[in-house]
């Protein structure tokens, strides 16, 4: 068995990509060479090394390498290479990817930098079996202020929003630059400014919070919409933030079936619709009766009424659901994304879209499975210019996996995702939730606490991000 940190052996993998003949011609890469191990048993915790041919470092320097584990591709974070080539090309390793106890078959690919499609053939499969838990043996929790550093090189300094907080559920971000906050016991804060305690209460509803959006007009109306569930039901609910407190408490939907670990979602789309998100109550039947609804997204208007361009009248956008996580729209409006773990345990990306005709129709134009258990929240697309190269991005937090997923897509087709990188891994307890606020800022969320990530301040400029 590998110990902890040392490398598979390089032989395993042997990876040939002649990237400049590619880019000059437009052809992909040629197929790398085929692997030689037979099976190794690891922990998850080593890197996996392979040989890199190329005419010289600047060549180099534009590969980045994409590792398949079981046929799901995400990105090999801290790639390295060393300076001088020997017989078979430039050494070359990176950090294996979580992956739970089993056995699972390994492929790499190489790409060149800002062209997922220039991507060489697959190398030969490399069969491991993991043995324990693939944490990073010497994780550390992160530090107020650390710099943080994307695989493809983007800068992060990470910041302490608040602690203190008492099994959060979900967070919304308001225009002005505050913070709600929905804790599952039933409590709302709100967050002024960054603080290091727990701030005030505006709210206690008594029930279990899931879920909670604000109006696009929240800065004139304060309306806040809430998912609670008590005992087998969920429950809509508007309120009206005044001050410090939440009031004119309105409900919207009631007595809809919930399992016993209830899920929901609620946010607002792009058309200042409402999207409600039930799981199905474990009854498959009741999910797929356009009369229930449980096992939905509903679209409603913010008062609770069925939009005019719903097909027959009824409020029913999606059926089929078993347990929404996440909901949010691309940059350009058209496409809703959902997270969802199905009836059979698997967690899926759905990639839903809507027509011109009226009544407006939902159909599913792709879907992904996500990697290993991650048991996701929550996704946000990122739309500011804070980080300009996360513009169109997709952030899904997982608690499970113990990692923020940032999702990359191709330049011509953004339903079409191209590449994956786990942010954070091993760094935060379970994330609970992830938003991007307006001017690209991530705010991500572990059950205690909210942390902020930005590009490092300028020195040379005064000021405080936000």
């Amino acid at each position: 068995m590998a110990a902890p940190g040392t490398l598979l052996s390089a032989a395993i993998v042997l990876l040939t990509a002649a990237a400049t003949a590619a880019c000059e011609t437009g052809n992909r890469p040629p197929a790398p060479s085929p692997g030689t191990g037979t099976g190794e048993t690891i922990t998850g915790r080593e890197r996996i090394g392979w040989d890199q041919p190329a005419q010289g470092t600047a060549e180099l320097a534009t590969f980045r390498y994409a590792i398949y584990v079981d046929g799901t591709r995400s990105e090999i974070a801290d790639a390295t290479c060393t300076s001088t080539a020997g017989p078979t090309g430039f050494a070359c390793s990176g950090r294996l990817p979580v992956m739970p106890p089993g056995t699972h078959v390994l492929e790499i690919a190489a790409f060149t930098s800002g062209d997922a499609d220039a991507e060489s053939a697959r190398s030969g499969t490399l069969r491991v079996t993991v043995i324990g838990s693939t944490s990073p043996a010497t994780a550390t929790p992160l530090v107020n202020g650390e710099r943080l550093t994307t695989v493809d090189g983007i800068q992060l300094s990470a910041v302490l929003v608040v602690d203190g907080i008492a099994d959060l559920a979900d967070m919304a971000l308001a225009p002005d630059g505050r913070l709600l906050i929905a804790e599952r016991g039933g409590r709302v804060r709100i967050v002024e400014d960054s603080v290091n305690a727990a701030p005030p209460v505006v709210a206690d509803t008594g029930a279990e919070l899931l879920s909670l959006a604000l109006a696009p007009d929240f800065a004139s109306t304060g309306h806040v919409f809430v998912i609670h569930s008590q005992p087998g039901v969920f429950g809509l609910v508007r309120y009206r933030l005044q001050g410090d407190q939440l009031i004119d408490r309105m409900r919207i939907l009631a007595d809809i079936p919930a399992s016993p670990e209830p899920s929901a979602v609620v946010r607002f789309g792009p058309d200042a619709k409402l999207y409600a998100a039930f799981d199905d109550a474990n009854d498959r039947d009741a999910a797929e009766r356009l009369s229930d609804w449980g096992g939905k997204i509903l679209r409603l208007n913010p008062d609770g009424r069925t939009p005019d361009d719903q097909p027959a009248a009824s409020p029913v956008f999606w059926s089929g659901l078993a347990s929404p996580r996440g909901l949010d729209w691309g940059p350009d409006g058209n496409a809703l994304w959902m997270a969802e773990r199905g009836p059979d345990g698997i967690e899926r990306l759905r990639v839903l879209v809507t027509g011109v005709d009226r009544p407006r129709r939902a159909g599913q134009r792709a879907t992904y499975v996500l990697p290993g258990e991650p048991w996701t929240t929550s996704l946000a697309f990122s739309r500011g210019d804070a980080v300009p190269q996360f513009h169109g991005n997709l952030f899904v937090a997982a608690r499970g996996a113990g990692s923020l997923l940032r999702v990359q897509f191709h330049q011509n087709d953004r339903t079409r995702a191209v590449t994956t990188e786990k942010l954070l891994e091993g760094r935060m307890e379970g994330l609970r939730a992830v938003q991007v606020s307006e001017d690209g800022a991530i705010y991500c969320a572990t059950g205690s606490a909210v942390w902020r990530l930005t590009p490092p301040p300028d020195p040379r400029k005064s000021g405080v991000i936000r």
